[in-house]
């Protein structure tokens, strides 16, 4: 089964939504998973654990940084900072201006 889901996001990381990150990873079923919660020991789990791909604080910290207001990196096919080293480095070694790094499905 591919990808059904571009993001998914869950709201409070305990026991349930846990298990649900660890399903959806397990199954490939989403790019990336996003979650929220208010502890910080339950958003360095998420991330250690591996259920989640980036964690949140708040709703409107989110909201902030998908809506660009909040200058910061979503991993996803727009701001990964791996991707754009990877692009300033091969448009300097091919003394190029920019280059664009594209893969199957970010075309």
């Amino acid at each position: 089964m591919g990808k059904v889901y571009g993001r998914v996001a869950l709201i409070g990381l305990g026991l349930i939504a846990s298990s649900i990150g660890h399903a959806i990873r397990k199954w490939g079923l989403a790019e990336s998973i996003a979650g929220h919660a208010k502890s910080e020991g339950s958003r360095s789990a998420a991330i250690e654990l591996g259920f989640c791909d980036e964690v949140f604080a708040s709703a409107a910290e989110a909201a902030a940084r998908f809506s660009g207001d909040d200058p910061g990196n979503i991993y996803s096919r727009f701001t990964n900072p791996t991707v754009e080293i990877f692009e300033q480095r091969l448009a300097a070694m091919e003394g190029g201006e920019t280059c664009v790094a594209t893969a199957s499905g970010m075309a």
